[in-house]
């Protein structure tokens, strides 16, 4: 670190402690809004946690559960928002925070926070003392932090997250007099991973209790405890101390595929006060053998403490990294007695459902990742659990699209990171512009959103998108020095998707880039850095250099924030990046921060003119000019780096009305496009320097501004549009252009100047039912039409282009619709039966064809008289939700037309039978599996067999359906035999039982 960083560390960390020691000894002036946060620099209250209406709705009917670990029973739905809870299908479905099975403090925290928490009660403007002091930002410049001040990101001190003990979520549900649990945690590698503690409050009064099971627990509220694990249910009378097996309990766990369930039937009278009342706490941690296993800290472990990691009913955590402090400093207190919930048992009796509207603050939204990706992994934090951060404004009403700006974490941050560090990011960015802030989290500290990284941007894009009320005309993205590199990546790979980017401190490769370049620069090496490139975490930044593709941000301006003295992002670099921006005449503002080193925008969280600076632009989806580069080394880098191995395919080969841009070479190969659509009226412009000094409140700088901004022309008049488009490409073999978002007309000649380097496919999307006459330069040429796309082989060179539309005949218009009739559902393996009706404005079409589609079977059918086809088609595909469509191909006259609806395959239900035959210690069992509607066979599925309730074989279903094994000779006599198929994604779960 440089000594000017070093003294300016100094000076911020001085005027940090100084206004946090003042500012409580100062008088309070009278505040309007006691919520409100202040713009002065470092300081700052610390980001709202977001809260929640809850609404009764019509839900699913409540299930029987059978206690076998499986989850197919448990029908209701969670809110995926950490740390709430709702009734649904009659089930308590409490949603945990993600990722914070971290167990108790070591005592370092509450030590800390025994000294902080008076003074940000007395200025909550201090609280960054507490974030600033978990960011360890002495570490992060390479300065060392003793001891004594040295905290970890969290406050639990687990030495490692006891990711089979994370809660996910935890589920109860009343059947009768039986009370079943459920528990997901986001890893569980064996059914003998995980263990509960549950509470309960069943008796009035207030004595304090040991809790056994090696939970380390004291309780002032339970007076019973009962310590659930695969196959075990033990039950503690705390007033007495007797641990027994808790009569008429089970337990069974599953931890297959992603399921990670530890479920539990338990007797209600058990732990219900004498008026029926419910109420319960619990916990979770690694087992060992009918207790907890130790659970090892990272200092004072010799003392004692508790050895449970997460701990359930938590719906007030403040907004954290790891959302875990009042967890960990009451586990460090020795208890969990600030958790426990009052749980609504006529709510459950009652089959309530309810759903979740999530209010103004901050949120731990959580999604589940596809497994098909080859991403989520049975370990740590890489399930298909994952989680981002969501501030939602006051404004927000569920229903107006309000814009969005995404912020990235910087490396060794995590999706909460910005939240719980920089506060003003989401009010200056979020509350005060009324706008919806995002924070990935990327897929851990520091993929560099590459790789698995991208698959998790790309995820969480999609749920937002599918969440929320978003203007997409104004999304943005903005991020720190890793969040930096980021905000480039996504700006230039899509930049049809922001309307503007901010990076912060932000190489402008993965790694970073010191602005020189010459032939054998990386031969020049000390320490394993170049004067050129530097890598980080895997990098390739020759590959990743994203000013090769600043081309594409052609509609996307940016505010680069960068520091003269920044010690990990060299300011040349940066200037350079700034430079091709200026050489490319587009819009951006360099704001040059004098002496700042790499930490200290975090540091000084001020976000305010930025934020000004991006909501003054908005995203033209279709915009007349469209320039993009595709460079495949990128591509396959961006593929390839931080994928742990996973084969990738992202094709970053489209932008606004242009896609399928293909290189002629797929490894090394770049292809550009530079094309105008014609018919798209452009208003002139000038570019102009653009300069200034702080403009928005709570933004003092210093900092000085230099960029460039478009001012409409008025010396030039806007061309006159016509049908016609141009382009020029270069290293490309393909290429396809929508001329209906390009505004033009395709039922009127379509005029076009093609320059090409190399032989082109030309893709022009149309509208187009039969081949248009096309000529190339005046002569006739080939042309194919496939799926409304019309193909032209184009030569290299420059090339006039028109096309033609073929005079055809008038059509009448159709219309198909499904009648009421026609079958909305039906099980797999079964026959749905779907009609629909064909008309024009004349009536109903009798004598044509319709062709009707549900999932991968297609059948057609002929119209009567009535207009109306009826077909039978049999339900083969997985069972789950689909489309039935039915389409008329159109004839002479008449017009061709389609329709869709929802259509929904679901399981078909298993019958098992169980016989015995033979005597004595000669015996065996049989279990025939068939589809119970049909009682035809169902072979290749697997059996369990039980004597007594212990399991001793399985067998797999034979063409026949049946799956026999042998009974062992040491259950001769009498017992109770249970044969039990699981059920899989075709068929319901059965199960069958005979004494003998």
């Amino acid at each position: 670190m440089s000594t000017q960083a070093s003294l300016w560390l100094k000076r911020v960390a001085a005027a940090s402690l100084a206004a946090a020691l003042v500012l409580p000894l100062a008088p309070t002036p009278a505040v309007a809004d006691p919520g409100a946060v202040t713009d002065l620099p470092v300081l700052s209250r610390e980001t709202p946690a977001g809260g929640g209406t809850v609404a009764s709705v019509d839900g699913p009917a409540p299930t029987s559960k059978t206690i076998d670990g499986h989850i197919d029973d448990w029908t209701g739905e969670p809110t995926r928002y950490g740390g709430t809870a709702v009734y649904s299908a009659g089930e308590l479905v409490y949603q945990d925070h993600l990722f914070d099975a971290l167990g108790p403090d070591d005592g370092r925290d509450a030590d800390r926070l025994a000294t902080t928490d008076p003074i940000e009660q007395a200025a909550p403007e201090t609280y960054r003392i507490d974030a600033l002091a978990q960011a360890d930002a002495p570490g992060e410049f390479g300065a060392p932090t003793p001891e004594q001040f040295s905290w970890d990101d969290t406050y639990g001190d687990a030495v490692d997250h006891q990711d089979a003990a994370d809660i996910e979520e935890l589920r109860l549900a009343l059947d009768g007099d039986r009370l079943d649990v459920l528990l997901r945690t986001t890893t569980m590698r064996t059914p003998s991973d995980t263990a509960l503690l549950l509470l309960a409050d069943t008796q009035p009064g207030s004595n304090v209790y040991d809790v056994p099971f090696n939970s380390g627990l004291r309780t002032s509220v339970a007076d019973v405890a009962v310590f659930v694990a695969d196959g075990t249910v033990r039950f503690a009378d705390l007033a007495t101390g007797d641990v027994t097996d808790l009569g008429g309990a089970s337990a069974a766990a599953d931890a297959s595929g992603w399921t990670n369930a530890l479920e539990a039937a338990l007797p209600a009278a058990a732990l219900t006060d004498p008026n029926g009342t419910l109420r319960m706490a619990a916990a979770t941690g690694a087992r060992e053998v009918t207790g907890f296993a130790h659970l090892q800290i990272e200092t004072n472990d010799d003392q004692p403490h508790p050895n449970v990691a997460n701990v359930a009913f938590r719906f007030d955590e403040p907004v954290r990294t790891w959302f875990d402090k009042q967890q960990a400093l009451a586990l460090h207190d020795g208890t969990i007695d600030p958790f426990f919930y009052d749980v609504d048992v006529a709510a459950m009796n009652a089959g309530a459902s309810q759903r979740f509207t999530p209010t103004a603050g901050y949120h731990d939204r959580i999604f589940l990742s596809d497994p098909s990706t080859g991403v989520p992994k049975e370990s740590g934090r890489d399930g298909i659990f994952q989680h981002y951060g969501i501030y939602l404004p006051s404004a927000y009403d569920g229903s107006t699209p309000l814009p969005l700006q995404w912020w990235l974490h910087w490396r060794g941050g995590n999706a909460h990171s910005g939240a719980a560090i920089v506060p003003k990011v989401f009010k200056q960015m979020g509350e005060d512009v009324n706008t919806i802030v995002v924070a990935p989290s990327g897929r851990g500290t520091s993929t560099w959103y590459v790789g698995r990284g991208h698959v998790d941007i790309l995820e969480v894009w999609r749920d937002v998108f599918a969440s929320y009320a978003v203007d997409r005309d104004r999304v943005y993205v903005s991020g720190h020095s890793m969040g930096g590199w980021g905000t480039y990546l996504l700006t230039l790979l899509y930049p049809d998707r922001f309307a503007g980017g901010a990076p912060v401190a932000g190489p402008v490769t993965m790694g970073a880039w010191t602005g020189a370049d010459f032939p054998g620069c990386d031969s020049f090496k000390y320490d394993d850095y170049t004067p050129c490139y530097i890598d980080a975490n895997g990098s390739r930044p020759r590959d990743q250099h994203t000013r090769k593709l600043l081309e594409n941000a052609l509609h996307v301006p940016y505010a680069i924030l960068q520091g003269t003295s920044d010690e990990l992002v060299p300011y040349s670099g940066v200037f350079r990046q700034s430079e091709r921006l200026a050489q490319l005449g587009y819009r951006y503002r360099l704001y040059t921060y004098p002496g700042y080193e790499h930490y200290s925008h975090p540091a000084m969280d001020q976000w305010a003119d930025v934020a000004d600076y991006l909501h003054g632009f908005t995203r033209d989806p279709n915009p007349a000019h469209v320039v993009y580069r595709r460079d495949m080394p990128f591509e396959l880098a961006t593929e390839q780096v931080q994928s742990d191995g996973v084969a990738l395919d992202f094709d970053f080969d489209s932008a606004y009305w242009m896609s399928g841009l293909e290189p002629i070479d797929a490894t090394k190969g770049v292809a550009t496009f530079d094309g105008r659509s014609l018919a798209i009226a452009e208003t002139p412009h000038v570019t102009v320097p653009d300069s200034g000094a702080p403009t928005a409140p709570g933004q003092t700088g210093p900092y000085v501004i230099t960029g460039l901004q478009w001012l409409d022309d008025p010396t030039a008049s806007t061309p006159p549009e016509t049908n016609a488009f141009s382009a020029t490409l270069t290293g490309a073999s393909a290429v396809t252009l929508d001329l209906s978002r390009m505004s033009i007309d395709d039922s009127a000649p379509v005029a076009g100047t093609i320059s090409t380097s190399d032989a082109l496919d030309l893709g022009l999307a149309g509208s187009w039912t039969s081949t248009p006459e096309v000529t190339v330069d005046g002569a006739p040429a080939n042309a194919r039409l496939s799926d409304g796309v019309l193909h032209l082989d184009v030569p290299a060179g420059t090339h006039s282009i028109v096309v033609t539309p073929a005079n055809e005949p008038e059509t009448a218009a159709t219309t198909v619709t499904f009648t009421d009739s026609s079958a909305t559902s039906g099980q797999y393996s079964d026959a749905a039966t779907l009609s629909a009706r064909l008309t024009t404005d004349s009536g109903p079409v009798a004598g044509e064809t319709l062709t009707f589609t549900l999932g991968s079977q297609t059948v057609t059918a002929e119209t009567g008289q009535d207009g109306v086809a009826t077909a039978n088609i049999d339900l083969t595909d997985v069972p789950g939700s689909y489309d039935a469509t039915a389409g008329y191909g159109g004839s002479d006259g008449l017009a061709p037309s389609t329709t869709g609806t929802p259509f929904s395959i679901r399981k078909e239900d298993s019958s098992l039978s169980l016989s015995l035959a033979g005597k004595g210690s000669k015996r065996s069992a049989t279990a025939i599996v068939t589809d119970r509607d049909g009682s035809s066979s169902i072979a290749g599925r697997p059996v369990t067999f039980f004597v007594d309730g212990r399991e001793f074989a399985s067998a797999t279903t034979d063409p026949s359906g049946a799956a026999t094994v042998d009974v062992p000779a040491r259950f001769a006599g009498h017992h109770e035999f249970r044969a039990v198929f699981g059920g899989d994604p075709y068929y319901t779960d059965s199960s069958a039982s005979r004494s003998s």
